[in-house]
Formats: C-alpha cells, sequence, structure tokens
C-alpha cells in the first residue's frame, strides 16, 4: 500500500513536469508568433496550478496521511478517491490533447518539404502514444473502482492499473525526449531530415568562408561599396 501512495504522489509531478518542459522547448522555438506565445503562456499556467492542486490533494487525500497504508488506524478518514483518482486523470487527458494539438496547428504554416514537415509531425506527436496510455489507465481505473468488472476480485490490485501509471510516465519522458534526437534522425533518414539540397552542406560553408576574405572598405568615402577579395584577386 505505500508503494501505491508513494506512485499516486509522483505520477502527476512526472507527467506536468514533461509537459512543461515541451512546452518550454515550443517557446524558445516559435514565440515570435503571438498567438503560439500566448497559447504556451496560458497553457503551462495551467499546468502549474494542476501539478500544485494534485499533489496537494493525493499527499492529504487521508488524514492521518498514514491511513493511506495502514487503513487500520482509529480516527482515520479519506475524501471520496473514486472521484479524485478519475477527476485527475480526466484532466490530465485534456491537458495532453491540448499540448500534443500545438506542434499540428504550428507545423501547419511552416515554409519546409512537405515530407520533412511530415517527418517532424510523426516526432512531435508521438506524445499521442502517453495519451493513448492515460486514456487506458483512467478505462482501468473506473472498471475497478466502481466494481464494474465481469468477475469480481476481492483483492483490488489484482490489475494492470498500477503497471499503466508507470507505463505512462516512462512513455511520457521517451516521447518528450524525440525531438532532441533529429541529428540521430537526420543521421540515419539523410533523405527525410536532411537538409535542403540547395543550401550548401556544412563543409561547403568552410570552404566559402576559406575562400572568400574579410570585406574591406574602399578609399572612397562612398556608403555602401566595399571590396571583396577571392582568392586573392580583387572584384
Amino acid at each position: 500500500m505505500v508503494w501505491n501512495y508513494a506512485v499516486q504522489i509522483f505520477y502527476n509531478p512526472i507527467l506536468a513536469l514533461v509537459k512543461l518542459s515541451v512546452l518550454i522547448f515550443l517557446y524558445r522555438l516559435f514565440a515570435h508568433k503571438r498567438g503560439v506565445k500566448l497559447y504556451i503562456v496560458g497553457l503551462s499556467g495551467v499546468t502549474l496550478v494542476q501539478l500544485v492542486a494534485v499533489a496537494g490533494a493525493i499527499i492529504f487525500q487521508c488524514t492521518p496521511i498514514a491511513f493511506n497504508w495502514t487503513p487500520t488506524l482509529p480516527n482515520g478518514r479519506c475524501v471520496d478517491q473514486r472521484s479524485l483518482y478519475v477527476s485527475t486523470a480526466a484532466f490530465t487527458i485534456l491537458t495532453d490533447v491540448l499540448v500534443l494539438g500545438l506542434p499540428a496547428y504550428i507545423f501547419r504554416d511552416l515554409n519546409i518539404p512537405k515530407k520533412t514537415k511530415i517527418a517532424l509531425l510523426v516526432v512531435f506527436l508521438m506524445g499521442g502514444l502517453v495519451t493513448a496510455a492515460s486514456f487506458a489507465r483512467l478505462m482501468i481505473l473506473v472498471v475497478g473502482l466502481y466494481n464494474l468488472a465481469p468477475v469480481a476480485n476481492p483483492d483490488p490490485t489484482y490489475n494492470i492499473g498500477f503497471v499503466t501509471s508507470a507505463i505512462e510516465t516512462n512513455l511520457a519522458l521517451i516521447t518528450a525526449s524525440a525531438p532532441a534526437l533529429m541529428p540521430l534522425l537526420k543521421s540515419w533518414f539523410p533523405n527525410v531530415f536532411g537538409q535542403n539540397n540547395s543550401e550548401p552542406s556544412a563543409r561547403d560553408r568552410g570552404t566559402m568562408r576559406h575562400l572568400v576574405k574579410p570585406t574591406t572598405p574602399r578609399k572612397s568615402d562612398e556608403e555602401g561599396l566595399y571590396t571583396v577579395t577571392t582568392g586573392g584577386q580583387a572584384r
């Protein structure tokens, strides 16, 4: 019971912090768009409030706190735990969907090749796996908490509800790290994630910098006129 209580405490903060990290990442990239900036700031505020509120509700759901894992304590009492667990799980799914829809909206207007746009969307929308796990966890919670299983079991821990919480948090950490894997994906799939063929490569840009010397102003005072020397020859 004490380990179940520990998982409850860490479950929501982990998911909230992962969502905040994704929102901060998107903010750094697209804060120049006013609508996206306000959306990210507002959703980040909601996520922070959720983190604090849910953590407090979970920690103090029973009085005394030890009543969570020692239900035989005298004068112990708890809030309506079924409503608490279901409502927090449903709100987590809602914020997941709001975060998940943001990359799709942002990438819609990006002026990049279509295949690259689709590949980026796939990487960012991997968070949909977390939302699917959250929904599965909610269904398992509802079935277990409200005794909706076709065959009742006297052991309340005899289900995979405990496991789905661990699966969801680990999936969240993995999928939130997916954008950081772009250099690896570029090396594995250069035709999809690679640079535009019309742009010079890093090697070409280094060669150009070596050949083109810094510009020096002419002796005349005419503004905007500079001499560029290439390979030692004045132009």
